[in-house]
């Protein structure tokens, strides 16, 4: 993670200087860090980086990236959004491999082609499609892999439900809560 987050904070500076690049490295699928075993590719970062570095802009200012010294100082917030989002995909993808969820298949595929079929006749042309791509940071494998983990975050909550992992005794409550807090084997996601 340390690698990512140094990566994180180096791509919100200078990745539109170097779009052309970026593009290539994303189109290679280099591998940037792990999460769960998982490999997390350069096209990933990215995206989540630059989704989160446009939110705080609108949050705080459309200027606050051009001064590095106020970058610096929405750095570690940034940062934080980013191993967040990347470490709530894998929780996922994980839960979902613990409780012998696919997370393949043609079932799958056929969800992602639908709504990235959607997608694309919302646009007027291929040409419209790749640029609305580029316009939110992603390429068309990276939205497969979000679109995938959105389906996959549904079919586990419908998995724990069916298996009444979502129930505790209301007596005992307030203890769990204070585990589930204070133990590193636990991560909020949505």
């Amino acid at each position: 993670l340390a690698s990512l987050l140094v990566v994180g904070g180096v791509i919100g500076a200078v990745v539109a200087a170097n779009w052309d690049e970026y593009k290539k490295l994303a189109a290679d699928r280099k591998v940037v860090a792990i999460c769960n075993n998982y490999e997390i590719p350069y096209e990933e970062l990215r995206f989540v980086t630059m989704f989160y570095k446009d939110m705080l802009a609108d949050t705080y200012g459309a200027d606050i990236w051009d001064d590095p010294a106020t970058a610096e100082s929405y750095r570690e917030e940034l940062e934080k959004l980013v191993r967040e989002n990347l470490n709530q995909n894998y929780v996922v993808l994980s839960a979902c491999a613990s409780l012998g969820i696919k997370t393949g298949g043609s079932e799958l595929e056929s969800q992602i082609d639908d709504q990235i079929d959607g997608i694309r006749q919302s646009c007027e042309s291929k040409k419209e499609y790749k640029a609305w791509l580029d316009e939110h940071w992603m390429t068309e494998h990276y939205l497969r892999f979000s679109i995938s983990v959105n389906i996959l975050e549904s079919a586990l909550y419908y998995a724990m439900m069916d298996k009444d992992m979502f129930f505790y005794p209301l007596e005992n409550a307030g203890d769990f809560l204070d585990y589930v807090e204070d133990s590193g084997d636990f991560l909020r996601t949505i």
